[in-house]
């Protein structure tokens, strides 16, 4: 007997929209318009998170464990794959491990950290890379090295790293030489908060905060610029500075943290001056943008993502700014992110191909704090774009087995 196409057709239908509850299950919702993941567990005083997304559209995130290991985490299509970088990531108790992760066109991860060293009691900076499917770990600079580090790829593919120097006592600029590293100091002072990014021409910029000042570095020629001061922003340690190229001018700009008015800022250079720093939002309390990520959207326009809480001992959330030329725009991403008693906050910004922002950071809930991706996803099912190629591949595979049994079954008769 036959089997009538409706059937078939059910059978199809019904396949699918198993498959389909299935994906939209693993994204729950966070505000409208965005769905969000779960990586892994974070320390309770984590500095940073760092995320990047490759030429297929997957995010990739680097961060600091519970159990005080540095690990990475890329998305498979339907869950997390989690690999242990390394296990000797510094943590004090009040002071997490800061971690930089940077791509190259392959896909592939390099990242930089800094280590505790317990039989000195001591931390260095250090650099790790995939190769042959396990992780090599290099010291770039073992002399109390590494409290804030930021690492980037030139255009030629190479992994530079700026970082702050405690027995230097200031900005380093760390690039490979032969099967170790060469280091520059760049400035002096209590260099933190720092951020690396490379122009068009393969120059290396540094922004971070020196004391009570935003601070500017760049490369020309031979040798490093006199640092330029942008901003008096106030002294305090968790004043994050994120660096980015507009792709249109070519020029850089910065999200930075003023904690002399708790205020998110912007600021641009204009091709010969930097401007005068906006206020993206304020909430006239405590962290409006302590932690800040800063990235250039498909338009052409500056995107940051940040940490917000106006009331002390409050929960915070997760907000995104966007800038369309005619001021800037906020959102809230998620709510009760931190649960106000004192655990940290970080995120990280990147887009993917298509211009979907998307945003790893870390939601602490008292001593359980939890490492999470989330995109914004206005299509179908609100699904995030990396999970659409899962969604098709099982989907093809009940279809595949679908029409095996119709085959079968009419052999059969």
């Amino acid at each position: 007997m036959e089997i009538s196409k409706r059937k078939i057709i059910i059978a199809l239908v019904m396949a699918f929209l198993a498959v389909s509850c299935t994906m939209v299950s693993v994204f729950a919702a966070t505000a409208a318009g965005w769905s969000v993941t779960s990586v892994g567990t974070s320390q309770a005083y984590t500095e940073s998170v760092s995320l990047a997304i490759d030429n297929n559209g997957v995010p990739h995130v680097a961060y600091c464990d519970s159990s005080n290991h540095i690990d990475y985490a890329s998305w498979t299509g339907s869950s997390w794959n989690i690999q242990t970088v390394a296990t000797d990531a510094q943590y004090s108790g009040t002071s997490g491990s800061w971690v930089s992760l940077a791509l190259d066109s392959n896909g592939n991860p390099y990242i930089s950290y800094y280590a505790f060293i317990s039989s000195t009691d001591s931390y260095e900076l250090k650099y790790a890379y995939l190769s042959g499917g396990s992780w090599t770990t290099q010291v770039v600079d073992p002399n109390m090295a590494g409290i804030s580090n930021s690492i980037a790829l030139d255009p030629s593919g190479t992994p530079h790293i700026a970082y702050y120097s405690m027995a230097d006592t200031g900005l380093m600029y760390a690039s490979p030489s032969g099967s170790g590293w060469t280091t520059t100091q760049v400035d002096t002072g209590s260099c933190v908060g720092i951020s690396l990014a490379f122009d068009n021409a393969g120059n290396p910029h540094i922004s971070y905060r020196d004391g009570n000042y935003l601070k500017y570095a760049s490369f020309r020629g031979s040798s490093w610029l006199t640092p330029t001061e942008i901003a008096l922003i106030s002294q305090y340690d968790g004043c994050i500075t994120s660096l980015a190229f507009n792709p249109t001018t070519g020029n850089p700009a910065i999200s930075f943290y003023n904690y002399g008015s708790y205020d998110l800022m912007y600021v641009a250079y204009s091709g010969s001056a930097w401007g005068t720093p906006v206020t993206v939002d304020s909430g006239s309390g405590l962290q409006v943008g302590m932690w800040n990520s800063l990235a250039f959207n498909a338009q052409r326009n500056p995107a940051i993502a940040y940490y917000s809480t106006t009331t002390s001992g409050s929960p915070g959330t997760l907000k995104y700014a966007t800038n369309t030329g005619s001021g800037w725009t906020t959102q809230t991403v998620d709510t009760a992110v931190n649960d106000g008693t004192g655990n940290l906050s970080p995120v990280s910004l990147a887009f993917t191909g298509s211009g979907k922002p998307t945003i790893a950071y870390v939601a602490g809930q008292g001593s359980v704090n939890t490492v999470k991706v989330t995109t914004e996803a206005t299509s179908f099912f609100a699904l995030p774009e990396y999970a659409y190629g899962a969604l098709a591949a099982v989907a093809a595979c009940f279809v595949a087995v679908a029409a095996f049994a119709v085959v079968k079954k009419r052999r059969q008769q």
